[in-house]
């Protein structure tokens, strides 16, 4: 069940990549997440051991993995880059070069987010993020290189709550070590 559950997921992420667009730009439920919904039923039913619960489940996982990335991760590393230049070029603080890239206006989407941040030090995680994702960046990096490091951090060394087909992956690679999978 484990195995059809992943492919069910998967599946269904390949497929309802168009709905993202959407996800982005509505607050709430939409005509679009109605038809997606549909559409990963219909999926759903190339799969014998999947039931409603487990559809509506993999279908919910996937939303709010796509959510997620756009708010917490997608385009994270060029605000992380374009601060990250500022304090290594000028020598000045993270604050300082975050107030700088928001007084430019360098990324619309984070205005909101960066305001918080500056007002709201104590409560935002951003320069704890960004200082994440640039601890291990050698002095004499190239730029590109450094976009690169900062790229693989935001996606590999922030905070995301597991979801449930990783929870599923770990437990398969454990079986796997472990010597419990009939199918070795």
């Amino acid at each position: 069940m484990d195995e059809e559950y992943l492919k069910l997921f998967e599946e269904s992420s390949k497929k309802l990549k168009w709905i993202k667009r959407y996800l982005v730009t509505c607050k709430h439920s939409s005509p679009e997440q109605n038809i997606a919904f549909r559409q990963a039923v219909k999926i759903a039913t190339g799969f014998c051991h999947m039931n409603y619960d487990t559809t509506f489940l993999a279908y919910a996982e996937h939303m709010w993995n796509v959510v997620f990335n756009y708010v917490s991760r997608e385009d994270h590393d060029l605000l992380y880059f374009e601060t990250w230049k500022r304090v290594t070029e000028q020598k000045i603080s993270f604050e300082e070069a975050l107030k700088a890239v928001h007084q430019e206006d360098v990324f619309p989407r984070f205005k909101d987010m960066i305001q918080f941040a500056l007002d709201h030090k104590e409560l935002s995680d951003l320069e704890s993020n960004f200082l994440t994702c640039v601890e291990c960046i050698p002095d004499k990096a190239k730029e590109n290189r450094v976009c690169e490091l900062i790229k693989w951090a935001v996606w590999n060394k922030l905070f995301k709550l597991m979801m449930f087909h990783e929870y599923i992956i770990r437990k398969m690679e454990i079986v796997k070590h472990i010597g419990l999978d009939p199918q070795a």
